[in-house]
């Protein structure tokens, strides 16, 4: 177990098994195991991004190995501040290079409302997306976020992504 500290109001890293982690076809332990063809999800320490090797946490997630395969990680509740923004980096590990995934961002009201905030297509070619959403339509609020990301092509076994220092951001704007 890696022991992470976190200097922001909400870790997703520090955080990663409180979620509920499941794949299109089971629900997963966390953190699962390298290599599991039912998905999984590890925490890293020092990740080799697709572009640069980093000494900042990510979540290594790898979506079951079936057509249209899923991963995604539902968080618990948290009570969402003012100037709340949801921010991180996503993209595919090092040494997958036919990755191509879709990673995206869900929300779960505490009235039950589900509502998709974003969705980046990445593929392995050097690059990665900085995402940086805005919460504050939910200030005051409850909230459930969802981490997910899906296989868009059959080569399963290069379709490990990475969310890069998932985190909750307030910003002072």
């Amino acid at each position: 177990v890696i022991e992470i500290e976190s200097y922001y109001p909400y870790s997703f890293a520090t955080d990663i098994c409180l979620a509920d982690w499941e794949s299109s076809t089971r629900d997963l332990r966390c953190p699962g195991e390298e290599n599991d063809q039912e998905g999984f999800v590890i925490l890293l320490e020092n990740p080799a991004l697709e572009n640069r090797n980093e000494n900042e946490p990510a979540l290594w997630v790898h979506p079951d190995e079936v057509s249209d395969g899923t991963i995604e990680g539902t968080y618990p509740r948290i009570r969402i501040e003012a100037g709340a923004h949801f921010r991180t980096w996503v993209g595919c590990l090092k040494g997958y290079p036919n990755c191509d995934l879709t990673f995206y961002l869900d929300a779960i009201t505490s009235s039950g409302r589900y509502i998709p905030l974003g969705q980046w297509h990445e593929v392995y070619e050097g690059l990665v997306k900085e995402v940086d959403i805005d919460l504050s339509r939910f200030e005051g609020e409850l909230v459930q976020l969802i981490l997910g990301a899906k296989v868009n092509n059959r080569d399963f076994n290069d379709s490990h992504g990475f969310w890069f220092v998932p985190r909750i951001e307030i910003s002072e704007e």
